[in-house]
């Protein structure tokens, strides 16, 4: 009878322990002493596009690879390194994870090792945050503090021409009311006032894109 108790409640303890891997929204594998994957749970299935019973048995480091955003270069597999070290292993830096059939999502990750009772290293668990989301929005949001840059720097430089074609339009309007009529630099006169005109509209949009102007829509 306390066989059969104590059955039930180691049962029950893993369990437990499988659903809540189940349940933990981060990707989850954890491996042998030898690197091979032994669980996986469903956010990792959907992260490397194997399910636990393709990924069973693999080596980790073939299941997919994790390589340097700025450079693309490799970077060493966590559960390698946990091996090799004994040591636990976490990385925040820009990461993009390749697996097979994937397409390539930016993560963060952490590695720990698994002891027995006595110390000894029987496996790894590795965790993987899945992070692509928040990348695209903080590429939004610099993306978005760039154009307002440039329109702050276009509005600013809008301004100064705009200050500069006032002049050359006054001077050609004077100038024009001292040509004669019908005079080549009458002609000339009035095809400097067009191109002042055509150079002030394209400052007032200039202006809009900058949104130092109320827009007009057309």
């Amino acid at each position: 009878a306390e066989r059969k108790q104590s059955e039930q409640v180691l049962f029950a303890e893993k369990e437990r322990l499988l659903v809540t891997l189940q349940s933990i929204g981060d990707a989850v594998i954890t491996s042998d002493t030898q690197g091979n994957a032994v669980l996986v749970n469903p956010a990792a299935e959907g992260l490397i596009g194997l399910n636990q019973e393709a990924a069973n048995g693999q080596r980790i480091s073939q299941l997919f690879d994790i390589v340097q955003e700025a450079t693309g270069e490799s970077c060493e597999n966590p559960v390698d390194f946990v091996l090799r070290t004994g040591e636990a292993y976490q990385l925040t830096n820009s990461t993009i994870l390749m697996a097979e059939k994937q397409s390539h999502k930016y993560i963060e990750q952490s590695a720990s090792p698994i002891r027995d009772r006595n110390g000894a290293i029987i496996g790894v668990v590795l965790v993987i945050r899945d992070v692509t989301v928040r990348k695209q929005l903080e590429t939004q949001v610099r993306q978005a503090a760039k154009m307002e840059a440039m329109g702050t720097l276009a509005g600013g430089i809008a301004h100064d021409f705009n200050n500069i074609l006032y002049v050359i339009m006054g001077y050609a309007e004077l100038s024009l009311d001292h040509a004669p009529q019908d005079s080549r630099l009458n002609l000339h006169l009035e095809q400097v006032l067009a191109a002042t005109s055509r150079a002030k509209a394209l400052v007032d949009q200039i202006l809009t894109f900058s949104r130092q102007r109320d827009q007009q829509k057309q």
